[in-house]
């Protein structure tokens, strides 16, 4: 039997009352994070553009752009959503294969789920299914993929996005099969465009793929049952070495072990460890801005290849330069939020004399970390160096909000305020971060997600 045969055997097989609880939990809380930030991203640039493209095509009004009165067909509601979800990379990671899933996987399923008005239940299925399954074909071809340039997220997303979808619209072992073949067909995107404004449409591609695959599936396009691992196949045309399923899936779920790392701030996660560092300095030291001499850290190759802006020129640099974000965290004595990305700050003098006085480093000692998730890979040693000869040095593997230290409820109900405050009342976002919370009782997605309509 081929690797994509069993993929689609284990997609049509499981169901819901076979979850662990705390997969179900975990998935509810990834679940209202990630429409919290795609709400957000609607207030962006990129927002304004997908939108206003949206809007010029049209489209069967089949599913809601979230947080817009706007509905259009399927595949292009899983585009936007998918687009505006990863706009401000506010949404969470995981590190089996250096990707966000959520962000490819949800905005499809949920499409798709309004489609066929689906339960709020089998939705968390197809969500959990769908990222099970990004996660765990990533972490096949993973770190070589990310290594040759490949933006594991939106490559690897897409099959994701086909699983939870194929799911989503019952399709049988064989359509399953075949849809997790179309997708191979659109299977894209490049690290050439990290601190642009293209990243998130790669991504946002990624989830209409995957929609677009099963729907084709579905009415009966065929495919290889063997395009993995077949000559010319996925593995082969990516230069990837055929090796086993890193686990069996669902044993356990990735979203669990070893778990998603959700955002506490709206920047590359490769920033994350050294800005927690950073404010715990502050509050154990008090660091005075005006008085540091400069800030070294040090981390690993991924963090360094990743963040290649140290003069970034536009906002989406900006979330990929570690010398901004720092110093703007530096400014604010340890808080970075979504408003601290905008052109007056890109150009504030006060935060670039600051700038030039951070700098980013590879470390020989962290340089023998690998990319699994156990090895902290985007771990970073910072040290902070006052003019008046005072130093203070911290190292962190893992930032704050890590899977083993979830942000709770409350924490992500505070977050998904923040977020939708320019589009969604009060009232309505506490109604509908408490629908979230009890996901597995609604009985139709279409009245959950009229909620966010402005």
């Amino acid at each position: 039997m081929s690797l994509t045969t069993d993929v689609a055997q284990w997609i049509i097989r499981t169901e819901f009352d076979t979850l662990p609880a705390i997969v179900i939990e975990k998935a509810k809380k990834s679940i209202l994070d990630t429409m919290g930030v795609a709400i957000a991203g609607a207030n962006t640039d990129v927002g304004d553009i997908i939108l206003g493209y949206i809007e010029a095509l049209g489209g069967n009004p089949q599913s809601q752009i979230w947080g817009t009165s706007l509905r259009t067909s399927t595949q292009l509601a899983a585009l936007t959503n998918s687009t505006l979800g990863h706009a401000l990379d506010f949404d969470d990671t995981s590190h089996s294969y250096i990707g966000h899933a959520s962000v490819s996987v949800l905005p499809a399923v949920v499409a798709a789920g309004e489609l066929v008005n689906a339960s709020g239940a089998e939705v968390v299925l197809a969500f959990v299914i769908g990222t099970e399954v990004a996660c765990k074909l990533g972490a096949m071809v993973t770190p070589q993929l990310y290594a040759d340039g490949w933006h594991s997220t939106s490559v690897m997303g897409a099959f994701g996005a086909a699983a939870g979808v194929a799911k989503i619209l019952g399709l049988t072992e064989t359509q399953a099969s075949h849809a997790l073949g179309i997708v191979t067909a659109q299977s894209s995107g490049i690290k050439g465009n990290f601190g642009t404004s293209a990243k998130s449409y790669q991504v946002g591609r990624s989830a209409e793929n995957g929609v677009a695959a099963a729907l084709l599936a579905q009415r009966g396009l065929g495919s290889d049952a063997g395009i993995f691992e077949k000559e010319f196949g996925f593995l082969h045309t990516f230069k990837l070495k055929r090796d086993s399923m890193p686990g069996s899936l669902g044993n356990p779920f990735d979203i669990d072990q070893p778990g998603f790392y959700l955002k506490e701030f709206p920047t590359c996660s490769s920033t994350h460890p050294a800005l927690n560092a950073v404010i715990t300095l502050i509050h154990e030291h008090g660091i005075d801005p005006l008085k540091l001499k400069s800030v070294n850290c040090a981390s690993t190759p991924l963090v360094v290849d990743s963040l290649s802006y140290s003069n970034p020129q536009d906002i989406d640099q900006a979330r990929f330069s570690l010398q901004f974000c720092l110093a703007r965290t530096l400014l604010n004595r340890g808080a970075l939020t979504p408003s601290d990305f905008c052109p007056e700050n890109l150009n504030d003098p006060a935060t670039r004399r600051l700038m030039d006085k951070i700098h980013l480093r590879r470390s020989d000692t962290l340089a023998k970390k690998g990319y699994a998730p156990s090895d902290g890979p985007e771990a970073a040693i910072v040290e902070i160096s006052m003019k008046d000869g005072r130093q203070c040095q911290i190292q962190l593997a893992f930032p704050d909000w890590r899977p083993d230290n979830m942000p709770s409820w409350e924490t992500l109900a505070a977050k998904f305020r923040d977020c939708g405050s320019r589009l969604m009342e009060p009232r309505r976002m506490d109604q509908f971060a408490e629908r979230i919370r009890n996901l597995e009782k609604v009985q139709e997605i279409r009245e959950i997600i009229a909620l966010t309509s402005t």
